[in-house]
């Protein structure tokens, strides 16, 4: 387990969470996914998929990165934020806010909109509110250029799962 009480000064130092399928730099504004390319021949490239995920806003105290369990945490005096790529449902990235005060202020970090896809469904749409699962979104989009002509649109779908728990 590693923990620190502040951020690396340059966010590509950040750590990446991914289980082969999905990957995210915390705090960053992209989600990358296996396989999910735009562009034609020399221009092709990883499509950029906008960060769906919320983000505390609240002080933090420490951030922690445990190898052992693939998750990372962002710890307060009234939360803590678990952040993980679900190593069965592979196309499943979670995270858990735990509150112990009121309330936590939460934050998107979409960034700029992708040049690399069209947005076909997004994720303010809750497709399951399952007890076992909490809320799960869903984020689909398809590239905008394909490697060849031949080749297909491919269509990407990311699932999130967003679990508020009050302590």
């Amino acid at each position: 387990e590693i923990s620190s009480a502040k951020l690396p000064d340059n966010k590509n130092n950040n750590v990446i969470l991914s289980n082969s399928f999905v990957g995210h730099r915390l705090h960053g504004d992209t989600v990358y996914m296996n396989g999910f390319y735009n562009g034609s021949t020399t221009s092709c490239h990883r499509a950029r998929i906008p960060c769906p995920f919320p983000y505390t806003k609240n002080t933090a105290s420490s951030y922690t990165l445990n190898s052992k369990q693939a998750t990372y945490s962002i710890n307060g005096d009234d939360f803590r934020q678990v952040f993980y790529a679900h190593s069965v449902l592979n196309r499943v990235f979670v995270t858990e806010i735990y509150v112990d005060g009121e309330s936590v202020t939460l934050e998107s970090h979409q960034g700029k909109p992708s040049t690399d896809l069209t947005i076909i469904s997004c994720s303010n749409e809750v497709i399951s509110t399952d007890e076992r699962f909490g809320e799960v979104t869903v984020f689909a989009g398809q590239i905008k250029n394909p490697e060849t002509e031949d080749s297909p649109v491919l269509k990407g779908f990311l699932h999130f799962r967003a679990s508020f728990q009050k302590n």
